[in-house]
């Protein structure tokens, strides 16, 4: 879908995200329904797989993650409400280089093409988000 929409360069780009899919699965998870599919991302495929687990009513406490969602624009920013608690990782950028060059060296990238890849997408989609993101309640 990325490259039918000319993103794939800018993948994990907030736009790059199906907001909408997100703000209907959060929804569903407070209605009270007894069982949800919801997706899980698949690194090794570089895709979220649709109906991947099942949250039920037996399920009391669940984390949601992405490098999104307390992301002070819109739409992201309407989420703020839905968490009970935020929790922000804190990771020096010396730490998420090295993590970023390991994953991408185990995916297979050439070093060149994980330099390439890190300094054109995910180092811009890590300042964005240590830019314009809302405080967490807890910084760990």
């Amino acid at each position: 879908e990325l490259v039918r929409l000319g993103r794939r360069e800018r993948m994990g780009a907030p736009d790059t995200f199906d907001f909408g899919g997100l703000l209907n699965l959060m929804t569903r998870l407070r209605s009270g329904e007894e069982s949800i599919a919801i997706p899980l991302f698949d690194r090794s495929f570089e895709i979220a797989r649709a109906g991947a687990d099942i949250v039920s009513l037996r399920d009391r406490i669940l984390i949601v993650e992405g490098n999104y969602l307390l992301l002070d624009e819109d739409p992201w920013r309407s989420l703020a409400g839905w968490f009970d608690l935020t929790v922000s990782i804190d990771v020096p950028l010396d730490e998420l280089l090295r993590r970023l060059r390991r994953r991408w060296a185990d995916h297979g990238k050439s070093p060149e093409a994980a330099r390439h890849w890190i300094e054109t997408n995910d180092l811009p989609n890590v300042r964005r988000v240590l830019d314009s993101s809302l405080p967490a309640d807890v910084v760990v």
